[in-house]
């Protein structure tokens, strides 16, 4: 209680100031925006605390020529690793409902370097459908924000609701190049993300790496497993090589069979 009090009081503190920090240099030293109404520990010149499973999935998974989506971007940290990953040949499609995470992004995109994948970003929810729904922005952080129909998340958390525009991965698929790699982290949505992707998953079949709530494990390994998709756990080994599972857990990555 006390941590969350003096994470809630740094974050008043801070507005909405935004501060310069460094990705890992085997990420591309990118210069990315952060904020700490985001979380807290953005705060810190590490950003390992905050996205270490991110950077690990973006290191042993991405390759180059890559074609990435990033479905639940925030501020980006996984969208310009996984660009540098990628290099100049991949590209990186990075969706984000929240408008002061998505001006940040638009702010970090201008310093990649050359040599990274560019970056496209939309500003949108991933959805079963395509739509209209509400964004609940969450008083612990804009890193769980979600949207206000999912269950399972606090409602007394929210502090603001605002209307979102919502597209399904196979709409995705009409207007951008298929991806190789997807990430999801949609506090929540992660069902409603792959009942809109039949497409996606039996046709295309990227690789997924996703977070899943634990009122969703069975149903997404019910999903993913439908589709033919093995399950493994890809945090860890620090080599690397992801070690399988028969169920999903909080952080799964889904290779196609």
């Amino acid at each position: 209680m006390l941590q969350q009090h003096c994470g809630s009081l740094l974050r008043t503190l801070s507005g909405d100031r935004a501060f310069l920090r460094r990705l890992p240099r085997d990420l591309g030293s990118t210069q990315v925006y952060v904020s700490p109404r985001t979380d807290i520990r953005l705060l810190y010149w590490n950003l390992t605390p905050a996205a270490g499973d991110l950077f690990t999935v973006a290191r042993h998974f991405v390759r180059e020529g890559d074609t990435v989506w990033d479905i639940g971007a925030n501020l980006g940290l996984f969208s310009f690793s996984a660009a540098a990953k990628a290099g100049s040949k991949g590209r990186v499609l990075s969706i984000e409902p929240d408008a002061r995470h998505v001006e940040l992004l638009l702010k970090s995109r201008k310093r990649l370097p050359k040599t990274s994948a560019p970056v496209d970003i939309l500003s949108c929810a991933v959805s079963h459908q395509s739509g209209i729904a509400t964004l609940a922005i969450s008083s612990r952080g804009h890193a769980r924000n979600h949207l206000a129909e999912v269950a399972g998340n606090d409602a007394g958390e929210t502090v603001e609701r605002k209307s979102v525009i919502t597209v399904t991965l196979d709409w995705l698929l009409e207007h951008h190049p298929a991806p190789n790699f997807i990430k999801i982290d949609v506090e929540g949505a992660e069902i409603l993300a792959l009942q809109g992707s039949p497409k996606l998953l039996s046709e295309v079949r990227p690789t997924i790496y996703i977070e899943v709530a634990n009122e969703n494990l069975d149903e997404a390994t019910r999903l993913l497993t439908f589709y033919n998709y093995d399950l493994f756990d890809p945090l860890t080994d620090p080599t690397g090589r992801p070690h399988p599972i028969d169920r999903c857990i909080f952080n799964t990555l889904a290779i196609p069979r």
